[in-house]
C-alpha cells in the first residue's frame, strides 16, 4: 500500500507511507501477520518513523477472532520503542 497524507487546514503536515502486510494462514483457524510501515514526513528531511508489527491470531467462531500484536519501532525516528497489545475482533 502507498498512502499520502496531506493538511487542509492548520499546521503544514504532508506524509508519505509505504506499506507492507503479509499475512499466512495456519492450521486450525490461526493465523499470523506482518505488518510494516515506512512513513516518510516530508516537512521533516530526516524523520522515517518505521514501525513494524507482528501479529499472531485465532479465530475462534465465524463472529469472533482474538489476536496479540508485538511492536517495534524502527530507526532513529521511531515514534516509540517496542511494545505489545491484545485484542478481540467481532464480525456481525
Amino acid at each position: 500500500l502507498v498512502q499520502h497524507f496531506e493538511e487542509y487546514k492548520g499546521n503544514p503536515f504532508s506524509m508519505t507511507a509505504v506499506r507492507v502486510i503479509a499475512m499466512q494462514a495456519l492450521p486450525e483457524r490461526w493465523w499470523l501477520k506482518l505488518d510494516g510501515i515506512v512513513p516518510f514526513d516530508w516537512e521533516n528531511d530526516r524523520a522515517v518513523p518505521a514501525t513494524l508489527e507482528l501479529q499472531l491470531g485465532k479465530s475462534v467462531s465465524r463472529a469472533v477472532s482474538l489476536f496479540g500484536n508485538a511492536y517495534a519501532g524502527l530507526g532513529s525516528d521511531r515514534p516509540y520503542d517496542s511494545g505489545f497489545g491484545f485484542g478481540i475482533r467481532l464480525s456481525y
